[in-house]
């Protein structure tokens, strides 16, 4: 079970990890630590489960699959539950906001329990118009969803000058498609 995104979910959807585990003693939890952890970029997770499963997860990993620095990081961030809190409060606002901007935009979208957004944007028009402004989104025709873009939620700044590209670029194709009829 991935629960990559799980941490961003409200509250009504978080799993009892434990109890599940007890119940279903062949299941394996997979955590990444580059979400709620904010850790990308160092390839980071833990896996939970019986220790029968662990030991043959074990007996099959690549040597030395965490370099030290992922190693440190992933200790230091295991050792602070504020900074995971924070982190995922941050997630949590920035989606909020970012979704308020969507319907204020009349823009659909896939209302989100993880840390990105589906937008139901033609791809090949917005993302030229994000670039332009540093701003890099995610074709959802790579994942199996065209005609959708996967807009990663992040730091506030960040989100700020996303909203206001989207807003710029938005209005912008709205004014070139009613000049076109």
């Amino acid at each position: 079970l991935d629960l990559a995104y799980a941490d961003f979910a409200d509250d009504e959807y978080q799993l009892d990890i434990a109890a599940l585990l007890a119940r279903h003693p062949h299941v394996v939890v997979q955590r990444t630590l580059s979400k709620s952890y904010a850790l990308a970029g160092l390839r980071v997770g833990v896996a939970l489960g019986s220790p029968d499963l662990i030991e043959a997860l074990r007996s099959v990993r690549a040597p030395f699959s965490v370099n030290a620095v992922g190693l440190a990081a992933t200790q230091a961030a295991l050792s602070d539950p504020a900074w995971r809190a924070m982190s995922i409060a941050r997630v949590r606002e920035q989606r909020a906001r970012l979704e308020l901007e969507l319907d204020a935009l009349g823009v659909e979208y896939l209302a989100s329990q993880a840390n990105f957004v589906l937008v139901h944007v033609d791809h090949a028009n917005i993302a030229p118009a994000l670039e332009r402004r540093g701003i890099t989104v995610r074709d959802g025709a790579d994942l199996g969803v065209p005609g959708w873009t996967r807009v990663t939620v992040g730091w506030a700044p960040m989100m700020a000058d996303l909203r206001l590209a989207l807003r710029e670029t938005v209005q912008s194709h709205e004014h070139t498609t009613e000049g076109a009829t």
